[in-house]
């Protein structure tokens, strides 16, 4: 998974049922350890009789232990799940992580109320991410996890002004806008660096850099960009590859044209398409 996907990964446990963007803000408060927002347990429907529901009572912050014991949580679930059958009479369990926490947003202001910083009826924001939650004991993970959610609404600013598609009724306008408000009035978090991106503040892209090319192709055949060269163009300025600059919209033609001719699957069905 390449970094704007993990990121844009982490940036959907923020959004309510509707998908409402203005729900993304900054967080102010990371739980230790293992936690989930409806703790950990196996809650069947009353008419399952296989198996009684039940809670692990026991440690979960040791990782052995934590994905022992997950493991079995989650045959049992994947039982009952294969039991209701998707029948809207029986309920949905979702299987459980082993790398999992909580966060809970900024106010920002703009709530009237302290419930307003609840969205879908959860206060709590679960994070699902082996990397983050190891990096979640670090001391300055609030600010390095703001920026780096940031970082991705810079871009994503950026590619929308080249659009002329930058305004209020832009989805990300309202998130960028919140972002920015919280370093603004925390200056000392200025400097802080993103996880996931090299240390130029670009995103690190770690895969061949013909995929890369491939990917701005798609964006532009998808009405994101007006030529090919406007897509590498802002691939230049947006990304290093393997934590080492891209020197020009070139080397992306050039990798593409490699790989074509060697047709690797991504490409024969880029083009069959």
């Amino acid at each position: 998974m390449n970094t704007n996907d993990r990121i844009n990964n982490v940036i959907q446990k923020f959004l309510d049922k509707k998908g409402d963007y203005d729900s993304l803000k900054p967080v102010c408060i990371v739980h230790e350890g293992y936690v989930t927002v409806n703790g950990v347990q196996f809650s069947p429907h009353e008419d399952y009789k296989d198996k009684a529901g039940y809670k692990l009572e026991i440690d979960l912050q040791d990782e052995a232990v934590r994905i022992e014991e997950l493991n079995k949580l989650n045959v049992d679930i994947e039982a009952y799940n294969e039991w209701a059958g998707g029948r809207v009479e029986y309920h949905h369990l979702d299987l459980y992580h082993p790398h999992s926490f909580l966060v809970v947003r900024e106010n920002t202001g703009q709530e009237k109320q302290y419930k307003d910083l609840w969205v879908g009826g959860k206060l709590y924001v679960e994070i699902v991410d082996e990397e983050l939650y190891k990096l979640k004991e670090d001391e300055d993970f609030i600010p390095r996890f703001n920026r780096t959610i940031y970082e991705y609404l810079i871009s994503k600013k950026e590619s929308a002004q080249a659009e002329d598609r930058w305004d209020e009724k832009n989805i990300w306008y309202t998130p960028y806008r919140n972002f920015g408000d919280w370093f603004d009035k925390q200056p000392e978090y200025v400097d802080a660096k993103p996880y996931f991106y090299s240390t130029s503040g670009k995103i690190n892209w770690t895969e061949p850099l013909w995929k890369l090319a491939l990917k701005m192709r798609q964006k532009t055949d998808g009405g994101d960009f007006k030529t090919y060269m406007d897509a590498y163009r802002y691939a230049v300025r947006q990304y290093d590859s393997y934590g080492e600059p891209i020197k020009s919209p070139q080397k992306l033609v050039k990798a593409f044209e490699n790989a074509s001719g060697q047709m690797p699957k991504e490409i024969v069905d880029y083009h069959d398409g």
